[in-house]
């Protein structure tokens, strides 16, 4: 999730809601992909990527998220990574290895 929220006004009933946005960019052509949401929630950063993905036309080798508790669990500074069951499951569906970035030094 990106940055702080924005906000989305109903006309009809004037109710004011903050929208999150997902956003991914490829690396080399630095094509960007934006995913409004309302929350972000696990089935939400997940209906994203599939979103995502859909919109690259396929794919990606990997996938270089940050590290919120929506897809990684644990990310020690030595020995593996724990990913969320659901995210993992995602990434193997798509045949994408997550590669979290550095806890407190993102590159």
């Amino acid at each position: 999730w990106s940055g702080p929220t924005m906000e989305l006004t109903n006309p009809a009933t004037g109710e004011v809601s903050k929208v999150y946005l997902f956003v991914a960019c490829l690396p080399f052509s630095r094509f960007a992909f934006v995913y409004p949401a309302v929350d972000m929630k696990q089935d939400t950063w997940l209906r994203a990527h599939v979103a995502m993905f859909a919109a690259f036309g396929g794919s990606v080798p990997r996938i270089v998220p940050d590290n919120l508790k929506t897809g990684v669990l644990k990310h020690p500074r030595e020995g593996e990574v724990v990913l969320n069951d659901s995210y993992r499951e995602m990434a193997a569906h798509y045949s994408a290895a997550v590669l979290p970035g550095r806890v407190r030094k993102p590159k």
